[in-house]
């Protein structure tokens, strides 16, 4: 973790770059057994096709990813997003294929990941959002931390 992600988790509001075994742990409250699972493999997955790729910050870029899937966790999602939210970037930044993503993945995760299913948000009166534009919330929700103040 970077000097400046620890300074960050002091500030109040602050936002520490969550690792898979937070995000894990916080699956394991709420999804079953073969949903955290699946969440556990995906991320497996995308750790190996990022592997040697950096953040600006120079963290490995699988916290960016891990990042995403943690604020979607804290909406409790299903497995099949948050797994799509650690996959969301593999095909757009690596050598994988979204048919490889289904063939590993199943048709759901892989239709996530390309951007041809549609998510609801629970949150939000069954308003319909696609994964992508959640997915970029959530990135700007770990990049720029609100701060109460």
């Amino acid at each position: 973790m970077s000097y400046a992600s620890t300074l960050l988790g002091f500030l109040p509001g602050g936002r520490r770059a969550p690792g898979i075994a937070q995000l894990i742990s916080k699956l394991e409250s709420y999804l079953p057994p073969d949903h955290v699972d699946r969440v556990r493999e995906a991320y497996e997955y995308a750790e190996a096709a990022h592997k040697g790729q950096k953040r600006r910050s120079g963290e490995p870029y699988i916290t960016h990813p891990v990042a995403v899937a943690d604020v979607l966790a804290d909406l409790r999602m299903d497995g099949a997003t948050i797994a799509s939210a650690i996959l969301h970037d593999v095909v757009e930044d690596t050598g994988a294929s979204t048919q490889e993503i289904a063939e590993r993945f199943g048709q759901e995760i892989a239709e996530i990941v390309g951007g041809e299913r549609l998510v609801v948000l629970p949150l939000l009166d069954s308003d319909v959002h696609d994964l992508a534009g959640l997915m970029v919330i959530a990135a700007h929700l770990f990049d720029h931390p609100v701060v109460d103040g």
